[in-house]
């Protein structure tokens, strides 16, 4: 499953991918499970951005005018188009369980629902964690 961390979980960010697991993994009701988690399954991180990080690339842009192309000038916040986005990094977290067992499938997405719910303060509804694409039928 993946969740999407919201901005005031950016601290997670700095947080080891194991102790990450280790959370997700206490979330599990079922021992044997929660046991084959921890070994079976790892966590990834990653960031989607402009190539600037946590900065606004339009506050970097220098803009011309059509007549006088000349003198670069900055423009303000509110001169940009209500599309330009308000944040400008966004993080997700990622786990993967290498075993295609399907109660180890449904374990893990249900402690990482539930450590989502723990870790951000969710409720039932405010989940974001994006369905697992689903395999074909042998």
């Amino acid at each position: 499953g993946e969740v999407v961390v919201p901005a005031r979980g950016h601290e997670l960010v700095a947080t080891d991918d194991t102790d990450i697991l280790e959370g997700i993994a206490r979330c599990c009701d079922d021992a044997a499970l929660r046991a084959r988690l921890r070994e079976e399954a790892f966590v990834d991180k990653f960031s989607i951005n402009f190539g600037m990080k946590l900065r606004n690339p339009v506050e970097e842009t220098i803009f011309y005018l059509r007549n006088d192309d000349a003198i670069g000038r900055q423009i303000k916040r509110e001169q940009v188009s209500c599309f330009a986005p308000s944040q400008f990094c966004e993080w997700y977290l990622r786990l993967y369980v290498r075993s295609r067992d399907d109660e180890l499938c449904a374990a893990a997405t249900l402690a990482l629902t539930i450590w989502e719910r723990q870790t951000f303060g969710r409720g039932e509804h405010d989940a974001t964690i994006a369905p697992s694409p689903t395999r074909a039928a042998a």
